[in-house]
């Protein structure tokens, strides 16, 4: 028995044994089934025919803040019905109280997005790729890794938060300016981030919060891109700095 592995057994027998962590990602029905004008403000909808996030880290922290747990992770298609398996692997048994979530650009982008926005009589596509790197840290309830038993994380992607009007909590789906600044745009109708370089948000009435380095539309959507994750269906995560 190799000397690392020696130390993993002993801890694990002095830990009170192992459990297996299992960690999912789900888009929810917004991005598997769409966004009806019953949801947007302004007679929009939105069909998502690709929503890809590049999840580079899925960890459990220990009480002092440090790494305990981790899951590999991947390039998800969150327009996939039900939950995608990021990876289940074993964990010291214990309770935990944190998970710490990486969205950032690998092999791909951190984010993109394909797909079609119709608001009244016209509909465009969209092809909406971000960059950014993005580490969200996320509070679990009652969380604990039982010895010979799984327990399960899932990570939600709030993608249809690309079309919220503000920074903050609060908000409403608005998509008009987007499908403006799409019909308006060079090229073939397709709207992307560039588009909207032209656009202030002060035009629109949009809430860029505490982000006031936020004056355009484009950068307004890149700094959403960074608001997208909550966990077991208790909301996003806070953001860290």
């Amino acid at each position: 028995m190799s000397r690392s592995l020696l130390v993993f057994v002993v801890l694990l027998t002095s830990c009170g044994g192992a459990g297996l962590w299992r960690v999912t990602t789900q888009g929810e029905s917004y991005l598997e089934q769409g966004v009806s004008t019953d949801d947007f403000t302004d007679d929009c909808t939105v069909l998502f025919e690709t929503f890809e996030v590049q999840i580079t880290e899925a960890v459990l922290l220990d009480a002092d803040g440090e790494v305990a747990v981790e899951a590999p992770g991947g390039v998800f298609d969150l327009t996939a019905e039900g939950p995608q398996e990021l990876a289940t692997v074993d964990a010291l048994a214990d309770a935990y109280g944190t998970a710490r979530i990486r969205i950032a650009p690998a092999a791909g982008p951190s984010v993109r997005t394909t797909g079609s926005l119709g608001c009244g009589d016209e509909a465009i596509g969209f092809d909406l790729m971000f960059q950014t790197d993005t580490t969200y840290v996320c509070d679990l309830d009652d969380f604990e890794v039982s010895k010979g038993l799984f327990t399960e994380t899932r990570i939600d992607i709030h993608g249809q938060r690309l079309f919220l009007d503000s920074l903050g909590d609060d908000g409403e789906l608005r998509a008009g300016v987007l499908h403006s600044a799409g019909v308006l745009g060079e090229g073939n109708s397709t709207l992307t981030p560039d588009d909207l370089a032209e656009y202030k948000v002060a035009d629109f009435d949009y809430d860029v919060g505490s982000h006031t380095e936020v004056e355009t539309v484009e950068e307004f959507l890149v700094e959403q891109s960074r608001t997208l994750v909550g966990i077991d269906g208790e909301g996003r995560c806070r953001v860290q700095p």
